[in-house]
């Protein structure tokens, strides 16, 4: 069991948490800060309708401190501030209405004697102060309260007036039958609370005159989340001689402890143990790496977690709370750690063989899951550690955008921030950096990207509907004689042992560019260019890209990509020799490249087939490897339930297993 932890036994944590968040004439919060003071703005109308703001966000990411914000705004705007705090009242419901008179500044010791009548009369009160002035009334910690939810919402809230504005606080998603139960009586807003942003984060730090390496690490070790950067100061502050190792092995040790501290017992510590290592996972992929049942009430108990969510594949743990727990599961079990990620890239192995040539377009997540389990370290630590849920997205390159792709050429030859790490990745100076990308910009004409075809070059954009990335992604058929006489492709098409137009089936793509002018410390930039490389990635398909740095070239052999030794090239500058890299999955090329990654990952590939298996029963037995129930498996291969029963019983006779656990376990071990 992990023990039970403090957080604030460390006397400055209350204060360096309030410290970092009273930014209020800053850009930080600044889109909450608006939000609420739209949220104050609104008008009750004819019908009496008030207004009900939900912020939801997970455990430690500020939200309380939020309230204190909001709390002088609304002064500000001459409002009553009324707050009521959940964690204090979970207790009991004679609790709830003790805290909820002593919160109003009245004597507990009421005349109702039931609890709604009680509640009843604390909503009278809050109507009596809203007849001289407008109220809001903020509940801080609702997670706390779920057991008297129906209480609340039906004696409480829904007999506030309209002149009472509601606030409520959760890590909870928005419960979707509050919609039935008060729209009528309430317009609701719903606001998600995330980590501070990286620009946030730094402006946070430069308060505490601390070194930019420091920073950096802090931001990299806390990902903006502000109890995780309270704690990152507070031990800074308690300690300087502390190295930055010791500082995130301790946040590391502390968060994960943090996490665990509302978990009832070690069977459920053990789940939420396991699912930090998926990215997306339901019931059946969690039996799939425990090879074993799991009950259902026990999974309703892990997703009913604060820091779970749903999602249209399944659930996800969040980002913040998967790293720290991963993190401490490999450094107390690394044995049971290493084991559990090989039957994670088991299971994206076998969905990939068996679904990629029905969907190829629609597998971009799992190729990019298989990446992160058949990667080496330095992979994962680039492109995955740290993951965070991005609000950037693409958007094909229409005429109407050229002068804003010319702008943003123009911006990114002058706008240059390498990151140490890049630095030390490639082995250039900060000035080669930028001379190299000034070179390559140089080489495309804006104008002719208008040319390409609409599935040909686009546009990533910020929430804020900014241009922040360009890629160009060419198909080498449609613009063969165009690419001809390229600067970079050229070498390739006119090399005679390259096949680009052989008679093998399937497309070829020259990838020019995948480019953002956000820095590539920015792990959420560099997830999102990830996966729009990967996009270009299945089967029946080549890819070919050429490039000078040094530290790309090694992420390109680390996915997979082969260098042709012989097609160095100097397009880019006399200085800066360029390799070209070709990744062919035509034909069978696809899946020995599957093959090759497990193997290159220390997996060795079971073999269905000393078992005898028929070819459709080696058909099943894919399909069962990935956790397809027997009505999936019969819809994909258009036979009856009744029929995938009965081979699925030859394939347990066979192989003398009982059960799909046992299956699993064997394919596995062997």
């Amino acid at each position: 069991m992990i023990p039970e932890y403090n957080f604030y036994s460390m006397g400055v944590m209350g204060m360096v948490l309030r410290s970092i968040e009273d930014q209020r004439n800053s850009s930080i919060r600044m889109r909450e800060r608006q939000q609420f003071e739209e949220f104050l703005r609104q008008k009750t109308d004819e019908c009496q309708v008030g207004g009900l703001l939900y912020l939801q966000g997970i455990s430690g990411v500020g939200k309380t401190i939020l309230l204190d914000q909001f709390s002088s705004i609304a002064k500000e705007l001459g409002f009553e501030w009324i707050l009521f705090n959940g964690k204090d009242s979970m207790h009991s419901e004679g609790l709830l209405v003790q805290t909820l008179f002593r919160t109003l500044g009245k004597d507990d010791k009421q005349d109702a004697v039931l609890v709604m009548e009680s509640l009843q009369q604390a909503a009278s009160m809050m109507n009596e102060i809203a007849k001289n002035k407008s109220v809001v009334f903020a509940i801080d910690g609702y997670e706390y309260l779920l057991a008297h939810d129906v209480l609340i919402r039906q004696y409480l809230i829904s007999t506030l007036e309209a002149r009472v504005r509601v606030i409520i606080t959760s890590t909870q998603m928005f419960p979707a039958h509050w919609i039935t139960d008060l729209q009528p009586k309430r317009h609701i807003t719903c606001m998600k609370v995330e980590p501070f942003s990286y620009e946030e984060v730094m402006t946070l730090l430069s308060n505490y005159h601390l070194e930019l390496n420091t920073q950096d690490t802090i931001w990299k070790i806390t990902r903006g989340h502000a109890l995780s950067i309270a704690l990152a100061l507070s031990m800074i502050q308690s300690n300087s001689a502390l190295s930055l190792e010791q500082i995130k092995a301790g946040i590391t040790n502390e968060m994960s402890r943090y996490w665990y501290r509302g978990i009832p017992n070690s069977k459920l510590m053990d789940l939420v143990a396991v699912s930090s290592l998926l990215f997306q996972f339901n019931q059946e992929t969690l039996e799939y790496v425990l090879q074993e049942e799991i009950p259902s009430s026990l999974f309703h108990q892990l997703t009913s977690l604060p820091f779970y969510r749903s999602q249209a594949k399944g659930w996800d743990v969040h980002d913040l709370v998967r790293e720290a727990v991963q993190t401490d599961f490999q450094r107390r079990q690394p044995n049971l750690y290493r084991e559990y990620m090989k039957r994670c890239a088991f299971y994206y192995y076998h969905l990939l063989k068996t679904s990629f040539q029905k969907q190829p377009d629609g597998l971009i997540e799992e190729f990019y899951h298989f990446y992160y389990y058949t990667g080496n370290e330095s992979l994962r630590d680039l492109y995955f550690k740290g993951k965070v849920q991005s609000t950037n997205y693409y958007e094909w390159m229409s005429p109407s955008m050229y002068e804003e792709v010319e702008d943003y050429i123009q911006r990114r030859k002058q706008t240059v921030t390498v990151s140490v790490e890049q630095i030390e990745l490639d082995g250039m100076t900060e000035e080669q950096h930028a001379t190299l990308i000034g070179n390559e910009l140089h080489l495309i004409n804006p104008r002719e990207l208008l040319e390409f075809g609409s599935d040909s070059v686009r546009i990533l954009r910020n929430e804020r509907k900014e241009m922040i990335g360009l890629s160009i992604v060419l198909p080498i058929h449609r613009y063969f004689e165009y690419l001809l006489e390229q600067p970079v492709i050229r070498h390739y098409l006119h090399d005679d042992s390259q096949t680009a137009l052989d008679g093998t089936e399937g497309s070829k793509w020259f990838i020019r560019m995948i480019d953002s002018i956000v820095p590539m410390s920015d792990d959420t930039i560099r997830s999102d260019i990830l996966k729009c490389f990967l996009s270009y990635v299945g089967p029946n398909r080549l890819l070919v890209i050429s490039t000078a740095f040094p530290g790309l070239s090694t992420v390109l052999e680390g996915i997979g990509f082969q260098r042709i030794s012989h097609l160095t090239h100097y397009d880019f500058g006399e200085d800066f020799p360029a390799s070209t890299f070709v990744l062919d999955l035509r034909g069978n090329h696809f899946y020995s490249f599957l093959d090759n990654r497990m193997e290159q990952a220390g997996y060795t590939l079971p073999c269905s087939n000393i078992y005898a298996l028929t070819r459709r029963e080696q058909e099943l037995a894919e399909l069962i490897l990935t956790c397809k129930t027997n009505e999936e498996i019969a819809n994909e291969l258009h036979i009856s339930v009744v029929t995938v029963k009965k081979h699925i019983g030859n394939i347990f006779r066979k192989t003398g297993v009982k059960n799909r656990a046992q299956f699993i376990r064997l394919m596995l071990e062997n």
